[in-house]
């Protein structure tokens, strides 16, 4: 993430920090059990790009005792926003809330270089935003692929010719089907069933006759279509009925994480319109990521936005989506005889 400190707004560093609620920040006791959770700290052994460094930045920034500019931004670039932090700490501090609302202000008022702004608007404003574009950058990658050009560059001479770091993309490069789970179900009312061959097990997720939903994601629905197969089956042979909303969206993590809370915003909108209105007993995911980002929705709206910058929701309305928000696996373990 890079950035151009010139700072855009006549609105003060501290105003900034103010609005944008960080009263969670003085949860912060500095103990230091953090530190070795985290692995910019570990890898860089400099307190500024520890979580407690990071911590002691962003309260300097919501006390006005620091400004935007570059030495007191990049630490703040340099984290992963993986969050182990959050399990070390005994006093419970948010700070993956705390990081991606500095990152949120971060992005709306420091100019951002030209290549920034291409990246943004080409992924996280285009290519994100569209199922076609989804699946058609889907099939170019499965043709990659097949053409067996990644083996040829990173088992080959060849690959001394390019840079490093694509060498290095070469195996990171995700198994893509060219075609869409979400686009196949779409809307379907797909309801229990169980292969003659399986033994008929007497199951409260049977007795309650639940109904669920399952968030297939972006880069997941066609990506990752197999995981998305075996779990509706495992969900349907164990007695649910399952729904996949063909008008859900990206979960919006990774416009999170990098500041553009705004896109954030309209995809969690479109969510909750997508799943809302179901009846439903739980909505399964089976992503790790998509799930922690669903779950946290409210975090993108605060109690003091207008209307017209939520949708018209409300805490609650967020809160009764999250909760029904739950891992594959988690699902599961509710039902013990089906562990059995």
């Amino acid at each position: 993430m890079s950035f151009n400190f010139s700072q855009k707004t006549a609105v003060s560093t501290k105003e900034l920090f103010r609005q944008a609620e960080f009263d969670n920040i003085l949860k912060c006791v500095h103990c230091g059990l953090c530190l070795d959770s985290c692995p910019t700290y570990r890898e860089l052994d400099d307190e500024k790009d520890s979580p407690r460094g990071r911590l002691y930045i962003m309260r300097g920034l919501w006390e006005g005792e620091l400004e935007l500019e570059p030495s007191v931004i990049e630490p703040l670039s340099r984290c992963l926003d993986c969050r182990a932090c959050e399990s070390a700490c005994p006093s419970g501090v948010p700070y993956g809330e705390l990081l991606e609302k500095t990152r949120g202000i971060i992005l709306e008022n420091t100019p951002q270089s030209l290549k920034e702004k291409i990246l943004r608007r080409v992924l996280f404003k285009g290519l994100f935003r569209s199922d076609k574009l989804l699946i058609t950058a889907s099939w170019i990658l499965k043709i990659y692929s097949a053409s067996g050009l990644p083996k040829l560059i990173t088992k080959t001479i060849v690959g001394n010719f390019l840079p490093k770091s694509f060498v290095f993309q070469q195996h990171l490069l995700p198994e893509c089907s060219g075609k869409s789970f979400k686009r196949k179900y779409a809307d379907e009312i797909l309801p229990p069933f169980l292969p003659p061959e399986i033994e008929v097990i007497d199951s409260q997720i049977q007795k309650k006759n639940l109904r669920v939903a399952m968030f297939s994601g972006c880069i997941m629905d066609v990506s990752e279509t197999a995981v998305h197969e075996s779990t509706l089956t495992l969900l349907r042979h164990i007695g649910c009925e399952v729904v996949v909303p063909g008008n859900q969206g990206c979960c919006g993590a990774l416009h999170v994480h990098s500041g553009d809370r705004k896109t954030a915003q309209e995809f969690a909108l479109k969510n909750l319109a997508a799943f809302e209105p179901r009846h439903l007993d739980a909505i399964i995911t089976n992503a790790a990521g998509c799930g922690a980002q669903l779950q946290e929705y409210h975090h993108l709206f605060s109690e003091t936005n207008p209307e017209s910058e939520t949708g018209g929701k409300s805490t609650e309305n967020w809160i009764s989506f999250e909760n029904k928000i739950v891992d594959v696996l988690e699902f599961l373990s509710r039902f013990p005889e089906l562990l059995e």
